[in-house]
């Protein structure tokens, strides 16, 4: 085997305050045991903590991270500063015919800022501790690739949405003549970055959340469908005060409240368990989400609906996650399947009277009224002149613990690591 050569980079662009994490590349090394073949990585972690990802190049290329989605050890996860991290590969496992003759091959480390995480989070809802929680570079770097079942049933795995400063318009943009007044669109402005979940929160999901505390029954499955493989379909049928808390008392109102929700519901039980602000999106920050830079009718250009959402015209109940294409930030079922909850209120999202963009909107400051739902659903048609499957449509006609076959939620929360 040749000579490996050490690379670092060092991911800080976020990081403003204190210690920028630092990986030594004079601390780098690289063994293979030569009866095992096992692949040992050591790295000294200086400065503060943070998280470390790694890459492996033969003659400059990346060997392609499926190849290494088995390391463990100090890797992908939030790491403490010290001497002497450890990272442990088996590369016979997932690189067939792995051979590294005749050429250089490189190790690259990257010591990520936590408030500058990598593009992926996933979060083991059957050992949900916050030392559990994983991070990768890209969608090739998960265990088993995303739409593995894993991550539709015990696992939960969160994209990260580039927000940050990007003006957009938001709104019905293209059928002005058809919209409410909550869809009027105008230029808004997201000034942090978010991870939010690339598929709506399944029945598979839900239930992990409510064993860990003893629940039965309704609790554990609230949903209308209850096929066979109910554990991949989005859950549904469920209320705002069993995610979030009861949101028309004094303690749980957003905006007013901010973040703040009951420790006995879901959201509530996911944050303890996971250290982790988990919450709805709020309607721009789900909006941006479903377009990720498209601007038309469909979220993803150049195809019919169909190929995007389960509607009315292909589908009479909810159907399981991560089966029509994904958009541009790699996100399954924003249009059609179940409506989605967010944060927001009806009648707070306005334009600006000058034209200026509006600053993270958050919906209206009120005690009462009905919470915003988007994406549409599997009970609305694409008729043009209706056409709920859009990323600019608003739903406001329901009460916010109104609960019904398409209405379910999909999981946002901050970038900071936990």
């Amino acid at each position: 085997m040749n000579k490996f050569m050490t690379v670092l980079v060092t991911s800080a662009a976020l990081h403003v305050a204190g210690a920028v994490p630092m990986i030594n590349p004079e601390t780098i090394k690289f063994a293979q045991d030569k009866s095992s073949r096992v692949v040992s990585i050591t790295y000294d972690l200086e400065e503060e903590c943070a998280i470390v990802t790694f890459d492996v190049l033969t003659n400059g290329v990346s060997i392609g991270a499926i190849n290494f989605t088995n390391a463990v050890g100090d890797i992908n996860r939030k790491i403490n500063a010290g001497k002497n991290k450890r990272i442990v590969w088996r590369p016979w496992e997932t690189w067939p015919g792995f051979r590294f003759e005749n050429s250089e091959a490189s190790i690259k480390v990257t010591a990520w800022s936590t408030n500058s995480p990598p593009l992926y989070m996933v979060v083991d809802l059957d050992n949900p501790a916050p030392e559990n929680v994983r991070y990768y570079a890209d969608a090739d770097a998960v265990p088993n690739g995303v739409t593995d079942m894993a991550y539709k049933t015990s696992k939960l795995v969160m994209r990260r949405i580039p927000a940050t400063g990007v003006m957009w318009r938001m709104g019905d943009i293209e059928c002005e003549n058809n919209v409410q007044s909550d869809n009027v669109s105008r230029l808004v402005v997201l000034t942090n970055d978010y991870y939010i979940g690339i598929y709506p929160v399944t029945q598979g999901q839900w239930r992990r959340v409510y064993d860990d505390y003893g629940a039965s029954g309704k609790s554990r499955y609230p949903s209308v469908y209850n096929g066979e493989d109910r554990d991949v379909h989005p859950v549904e049928n469920v209320e705002w005060s069993k995610i979030r808390g009861d949101g028309d008392s004094n303690q749980y109102n957003w905006p007013r409240d901010g973040h703040r929700v009951n420790s006995s519901y879901f959201l509530g039980r996911m944050r303890a368990v996971t250290s982790i602000q988990f919450d709805l999106p709020t309607e721009a920050q789900w909006e941006f989400a479903c377009r990720a830079g498209t601007t038309g009718t469909n979220n993803v250009d150049g195809v019919s609906l169909d190929d995007t959402a389960w509607h009315s015209g292909i589908a009479s109940t909810s159907m399981p996650v991560g089966l029509k294409l994904q958009n541009a930030f790699g996100l399954y079922d924003m249009l059609g399947n179940v409506e989605e909850l967010c944060l927001d209120r009806k009648g707070g999202n306005k334009a600006n009277a000058d034209g200026t963009p509006v600053i993270e909107p958050v919906g209206a400051d009120s005690t009462s009224g009905n919470r915003i739902r988007k994406g549409g659903g599997f009970i609305r048609n694409n008729d043009p002149s209706i056409y709920w499957c859009r990323p600019g449509i608003t739903s406001t006609g329901w009460s916010q613990n109104a609960a019904n076959k398409c209405m379910g939620f999909r999981l946002c929360c901050p970038i900071m690591a936990p």
